[in-house]
């Protein structure tokens, strides 16, 4: 019971719960949070994915406290097998999730990643990180997160996904796909900027308008992934 929270989604506006809900296990009533921390992601009541991403934000900043002190002692490769040990993993694990955040998140974000590619390049704050990420050969987040949903989509049509996740779209993929000359799928329809910010509809939207249809009909994922980068 006490590593158990309740969490409550409310999306509205006000955010007014005027039923509260009560939970019990073994006559003891579960902790109400904003927000709680599943398979390492933080989930917010909201879905807004601010709180995960201020964990990522806070990671990266005492990482970048480090890179600042070995950096004098490392080569180029070395700065880049550091810079891909400690920020690469916090901009894939759980991307294709808290990358659907508002984008007022994903630039706080970005800043700060752009933050640890000038520090291992010896640049100032001011310095356009653009040419820093081509010349180390690394994407920067919102490329990252683009080709996170790619791969996601491209597991997706060739039903390469558990059962249990495919599922979870609302669609049928042999049916959605118009031809085979474009291969292109259906994007579901939502009202609200929390269903056009899912993965359901924007991986829908990268893969008909962005993805180029020679490298959709790649024979795995790898391939995919080499030439879509």
């Amino acid at each position: 019971v006490k590593k158990s929270n309740l969490l409550v989604f409310d999306i509205s506006k006000n955010g007014g719960n005027n039923f509260p809900i009560k939970i019990y296990i073994d006559n003891k009533e579960l902790e109400h949070k904003d927000s709680a921390k599943y398979l390492g992601v933080f989930i917010d009541k909201k879905l807004s994915w601010s709180h995960q991403i201020e964990h990522i934000n806070n990671k990266l900043s005492r990482g970048i406290g480090i890179l600042k002190k070995i950096r004098y002692y490392g080569q180029e490769n070395t700065m880049k097998t550091m810079f891909n040990s400690f920020a690469k993993p916090y901009m894939d694990y759980g991307s294709l999730i808290w990358g659907g955040a508002y984008k007022r998140y994903i630039t706080k974000l970005d800043k700060i990643i752009n933050k640890a590619i000038r520090t291992i390049a010896f640049k100032g704050r001011y310095d356009n990180a653009k040419p820093l990420y081509q010349y180390f050969d690394v994407l920067p987040l919102n490329s990252n997160i683009k080709l996170q949903q790619g791969k996601f989509m491209w597991k997706l049509a060739a039903n390469k996904l558990p059962k249990t996740i495919s599922e979870m779209f609302p669609m049928n993929l042999n049916q959605a796909i118009n031809n085979s000359e474009q291969n292109r799928l259906i994007v579901p329809f939502y009202r609200t900027t929390l269903g056009r910010n899912s993965l359901s509809y924007k991986g829908f939207k990268l893969w008909n308008n962005e993805v180029p249809i020679d490298i959709k009909v790649k024979r795995n994922v790898k391939g995919f992934s080499k030439y879509y980068h």
